[in-house]
């Protein structure tokens, strides 16, 4: 299963917490990546192993995950209205 993570307002919240779940999941052959909508140049710091960082520069984060090749199975987004929907 690939896990879509939102970073700001979602994993900057409680970062630790974060990590540790990030690990449980990768520990049960789950995939997790980072979707934002930062453009690369606000580039997070955010460094797990086995964790990409896609960067959306503001484009709806489904959207974008469809048209790179990337499918996603379960999303975590404090605003689910940006999944489907540019700023």
């Amino acid at each position: 299963m690939r896990i879509a993570l939102d970073y700001d307002k979602t994993f900057t919240l409680d970062p630790d917490m974060w990590v540790e779940i990030i690990q449980l999941m990768q520990g049960n052959s789950h995939e997790v990546i980072i979707v934002t909508m930062r453009y690369l140049h606000e580039e997070i710091p955010i460094n797990i192993k086995g964790v990409n960082v896609h960067y959306t520069e503001r484009k709806a984060k489904v959207r974008w995950c469809m048209d790179h090749g990337i499918d996603v199975n379960v999303w975590i987004d404090d605003q689910p209205y940006w999944l489907l929907n540019d700023s």
